[in-house]
């Protein structure tokens, strides 16, 4: 008989031992630090409802797995790059002639055997698995696992009233904004996606990544038309025949039109999932007494007058240099204003230099400083607007045109949660106004606030954990 550890609990009734196995739940996700955070802080809920739960996903995710104490199994390696890279030596008539092989090469460098082993091993009741790791839902639905598809961006679904999440398109603003506008948006978005298939499709000589997957759908007997559908926005498509559960609220999306679409494709929104202990590094001891310095001198000052202002650009610090410079200039005009600039680990470029108002960190705890502010320059990252929504601090948003940045944005100025900026043609007198009225203007806060009691709700309501149970109770499919 399996130990307490192995996922049984024991109880008694009147003398008579009874056994009850715990459900076994495997979490994956092979995605960048904000999923890592947010699957963690899914698992802890879960943990915490009673489940057995087990992490797997890439060598960076382990520290913060077992760090919380979760039984951690490593995605197998990844060597598609080198196989891709020796491929390309290779002239297109050769590599076409060579198809079959080399897409089974492909398939096979991604570890997708050695993730079949692993499901065997781990023998999940429900895979709670990242919706982007295409390769690895397919091998799982071809070997009965029930699963679940994890959602990191904001809606990534087609609905009437929602436009494409790469676009700043916000519904009723100007004609992109009508039902006809929003149509079209979608339908120019199925072009270049068709094209950007076709485009990838002769570049790596019929060995792109859908091709691969489709023929190893093929080859795994799965009918990629009965459980996928490649019209809305995720690349390469998003999941239709399994439950997905999206890791955000549906108060941040654009209208009800949308919750009926999701409806129909059992999708539950389960909130924010912000993880609180995130297992950081200190700061070095420089660098916090800089920080509380700075934040002991602003203390007790009224809103514009005396205030930290922080920019946060996220991963991939994709800020442009001369809006950089041109929201330094913003500042330099305002003596009591100061930039608290975090470059998420990275080396400084050659044109930041700390100043007098200009306070640049490698790295900063993020939670810690938002919980301090009036206010935040941010990069159009879900994870870090919904980190500002909890903080109560309004945003103004430049993003750097990655993936969903602009609908995110889009949905900040919806929902009066900020403003917008604009790196091309924002002038230094500009950025300084929007930064005064998030300042000075306490209808922004109010709306944020607003947003912050709908996100904590998910949390105390257990949306996650409640809907998690139901699909268990249900009959999920596996292979289809």
């Amino acid at each position: 008989m399996p130990s307490n550890r192995a996922g049984v609990s024991s109880s008694t009734n009147s003398g008579t031992q009874q056994t009850e196995r715990m459900p076994r739940l495997l979490l994956a996700t092979d995605g960048p630090v904000g999923a890592r955070f947010a699957l963690v802080e899914l698992a802890r809920r879960l943990r915490g409802a009673g489940h057995q739960v087990v992490v797997s996903g890439t060598l960076e995710l382990r520290t913060l797995a077992e760090r919380h104490d979760f039984d951690f199994k490593s995605l197998p390696d990844n060597h598609t790059t080198e196989v891709r890279l020796s491929d390309s030596q290779r002239s297109r008539v050769e590599r076409f002639r060579s198809l079959a092989e080399r897409r089974k090469a492909v398939w096979r460098a991604a570890g997708i055997e050695a993730w079949a082993a692993l499901l065997e091993e781990a023998a999940p009741d429900l895979l709670l698995i990242d919706g982007e790791m295409a390769e690895h839902v397919l091998m799982a639905a071809s070997r009965d696992v029930p699963l679940i598809t994890l959602n990191t961006f904001a809606s990534i679904w087609r609905a009437i009233d929602t436009p494409p999440p790469h676009t700043s398109i916000r519904p009723g603003a100007g004609a992109w904004g009508t039902r006809p506008g929003i149509a079209l948006a979608w339908w120019l978005y199925g072009i270049r996606k068709r094209w950007m298939n076709l485009h990838l499709w002769w570049r790596h000589a019929g060995c792109d990544r859908r091709s691969i997957l489709e023929h190893a759908a093929n080859d795994l007997g799965i009918d990629l038309a009965r459980i996928s559908d490649g019209s809305h926005w995720l690349k390469p498509w998003v999941w239709t025949a399994f439950p997905a559960l999206s890791l955000h609220a549906s108060e941040f999306e654009f209208s009800s039109a949308l919750a009926q679409v999701l409806a129909t494709r059992k999708v539950c929104f389960a909130g924010p999932l912000l993880l609180q202990e995130r297992c950081e590094a200190e700061l070095p001891a420089e660098d916090r007494e800089r920080l509380d310095a700075l934040f002991a001198g602003s203390a007790g000052s009224a809103h514009g007058e005396r205030c930290i202002i922080y920019v946060g650009l996220g991963s991939f610090f994709s800020a442009r240099e001369d809006w950089l410079r041109r929201l330094f200039a913003a500042v330099a005009g305002r003596p009591g204003w100061n930039l608290l600039l975090s470059l998420g680990g990275r080396q400084a470029p050659d044109f930041l230099e700390t100043t007098d108002q200009i306070h640049v960190f490698r790295w900063l705890p993020q939670l810690e400083v938002l919980g301090r502010l009036q206010v935040a320059v941010v990069h159009g990252g879900i994870n870090t607007i919904d980190e500002c929504v909890l903080a109560g601090v309004p945003m103004l948003v430049c993003h750097g045109g990655e993936t969903d940045m602009a609908g995110n944005q889009a949905r900040v100025v919806y929902h009066g949660l900020g403003l917008v900026a604009d790196p091309a043609t924002d002038s230094p007198e500009h950025i300084g106004d929007s930064l005064d009225r998030l300042l000075q203007d306490s209808t922004f806060r109010r709306r944020v606030e607003m947003m912050a009691e709908s996100y904590r709700r998910y949390e105390q309501e257990q949306v996650a954990e409640q809907w998690i149970a139901s699909c268990l109770s249900a009959s999920l499919p596996g292979r289809l």
